[in-house]
């Protein structure tokens, strides 16, 4: 993938390809591919370098709720998908090891914790003193006394 990059605050991050470019609207022509699928090579395409579906569907020209409808109708389409936002954070994984590398030790940390030596956060959360935490049932009965009836 043919990448720029951009300095930002004195650090440098990468940005979209040289060759991605975004349509800017979406017309009637193009909604009409969408039921043909002819836009699903431009989608997952943008998807597999993004994992943003707002900017793949923009590419591809069709809104997203077509995106989304073929990915819950389609088995093949709906696996494509996941294969390109695996492309996706495999690219993201790699921007990050480099920045690890280059510039971040906190990143080397976080990358080093989840890829050698499998470390996993959990979250546990209780009461006061490690015990339970509290919860209240109170119930709250609406009583009907019929005074707001219109049909009385």
């Amino acid at each position: 993938m043919a990448e720029r990059e951009t300095k930002r605050a004195g650090q440098t991050t990468p940005s979209a390809p040289a060759d991605f470019k975004l349509e800017t609207q979406v017309n009637g022509e193009k909604e009409q591919r969408a039921d043909a699928g002819e836009w699903i090579p431009a989608f997952l395409a943008t998807l597999g370098t993004t994992a943003n579906v707002h900017l793949s569907c923009r590419q591809a020209g069709v809104i997203r709720k077509t995106a989304y409808k073929w990915k819950d109708e389609d088995p093949n389409f709906a696996a494509a998908w996941k294969e390109a936002m695996e492309d996706a954070t495999d690219l993201l994984e790699w921007a990050g090891r480099r920045r690890a590398l280059s510039t971040s030790d906190k990143m080397l940390i976080f990358l080093l914790q989840a890829h050698r030596y499998g470390f996993k956060q959990t979250h546990e959360h209780s009461g006061p003193g490690g015990k339970p935490i509290p919860v209240s049932a109170d119930v709250i009965t609406i009583v009907d006394d019929g005074e707001d009836d219109e049909n009385q």
